[in-house]
């Protein structure tokens, strides 16, 4: 049963991680990536500020213990985060002028 869980948790994870694209009515392709990228190293300094805050020290410290001793909780935690940290790009691309590309 653990290694089904651990299975779903992963497909889980690999299907929010697909990247997504934005575009910009009005700035050329080649801004789109720098504001991304920004957009990106802010959501990381706000999610690590956030991990630090809730467990009162590093993220890494917690993520590594939580790993040996519950992977499944980690795996969790991880998707969470990846979900909090998609939600903050958003939020800023959006701030930006960006929309979401259609495939």
């Amino acid at each position: 049963m653990a290694r089904t869980s651990t299975i779903l948790a992963l497909i889980v994870l690999a299907a929010c991680s697909a990247p997504q694209r934005w575009e910009h009515p009005t700035l050329a392709p080649e801004e789109w990536k720098a504001d991304e990228a920004a957009c990106r190293a802010e959501a990381t300094r706000e999610e690590d500020r956030d991990s630090a805050r809730e467990t009162g020290y590093a993220a890494t410290a917690r993520e590594s213990r939580e790993s040996r001793e519950h992977p499944i909780r980690a795996q969790m935690d991880a998707f969470e985060a990846t979900k909090r940290a998609r939600a903050l790009i958003e939020r800023c691309m959006k701030a930006k002028g960006y929309v979401q590309a259609r495939d």
